[in-house]
């Protein structure tokens, strides 16, 4: 079967020669519109998240069989065309569970120890801190709304920490929340309760926006927002008025809202504002990039391609 890879990078394009016998092509770009042609008889696609697998895409590729993405997340692929169509969609459901839970907590210990600002001074030989107080996160109330394998790896951070933690999830899992010592509840009370917010849930028709201003209103003020699933569970307006109206102290991101664009180099006035802004601290979409993460995730895409034929579609 032949397979061609989309956006990668080098060192990625290096271990699938190394370790997947097939006939192979590596395009690094992330747009497939740009290659329908050179790649018509292609049979299965790895594609990564910035890469979009349409409709329109699927009915110019005429023997695709087998889509991979390299992620968790398949928002970016159609599935339910995919289906129709007796294409099979697999992703990686399990490669950064730790991962980005670490780094939910490398943007709340940024903020926790006002690390960016002062670490920037320094730069300058400015060796003043006194007007920057940080807090502990011991004794705090932290609100982790979804607890699939991400948001579970936090729960047990914040345990670590010595933090009270509540959640809320539609799927909860009672058994280890006795293991760990916590309480699901409706989001409604978790909002008024949280002293910190951290958001770990895929996109979906449940979470667009889940974070509209009616929720944001229920948070009691001076919260501190922590985002490393989607940009797209709060609209930036909303964001931007949650800050300037004190509800959230600071934000740590991971994603922002519209960042597909951003990354093309379109930044908005909203976004702009957000960058801009000395309590809000964002990474770009970068909490999954650690060395070990991607290996599992490339090793997880090899047994998904070698599997073929027996992995449910999505």
């Amino acid at each position: 079967m032949t397979i061609t890879h989309f956006d990668l990078q080098p060192w990625e394009k290096e271990f699938f020669e190394n370790n997947l016998e097939m006939k192979q092509k590596f395009i690094h770009d992330s747009k497939i519109q740009n290659f329908l042609e050179e790649i018509k008889d292609v049979e299965i696609l790895s594609v990564f998240i910035h890469t979009k697998v349409t409709k329109e895409i699927v009915d110019k590729l005429p023997n695709l069989k087998l889509v991979v993405t390299r992620s968790t997340g398949f928002d970016h692929i159609d599935t339910e065309y995919c289906k129709s169509q007796n294409i099979t969609v697999c992703n990686v459901p399990a490669y950064g569970s730790n991962t980005v839970a670490e780094h939910a907590f490398a943007l709340l210990l940024a903020i926790s120890k006002q690390i960016p600002v002062l670490s920037e001074r320094t730069k300058k030989f400015d060796f003043s801190f006194k007007d920057k107080l940080g807090f502990d996160l011991a004794g705090k109330t932290i609100g982790i709304i979804g607890t699939g394998k991400i948001g579970k790896n936090a729960i047990a951070i914040a345990k670590g920490f010595g933090m009270k933690v509540v959640a809320h999830d539609i799927y909860e899992d009672a058994e280890f929340a006795k293991e760990n010592d916590f309480q699901y509840t409706g989001l409604d009370k978790l909002l008024g309760e949280s002293d910190l917010l951290s958001l770990h849930m895929p996109k979906n028709e449940y979470t667009q926006k889940m974070m509209s201003l009616e929720n944001i209103r229920k948070i009691k003020k001076g919260c501190v927002f922590i985002n490393t699933s989607r940009g797209t569970l709060i609209d930036n307006k909303v964001l931007i008025q949650a800050l300037d109206e004190g509800i959230f102290a600071y934000a740590g991101l991971d994603t922002m809202d519209g960042e597909e664009k951003m990354f093309a180099g379109e930044v908005s006035s909203d976004q702009k504002n957000l960058l801009s802004r000395t309590n809000v601290i964002y990474t770009p979409h970068s909490a999954f990039y650690t060395k070990e993460a991607v290996q599992r995730i490339l090793q997880t895409t090899i047994e998904n391609i070698e599997g073929f034929g027996a992995q449910p579609a999505l």
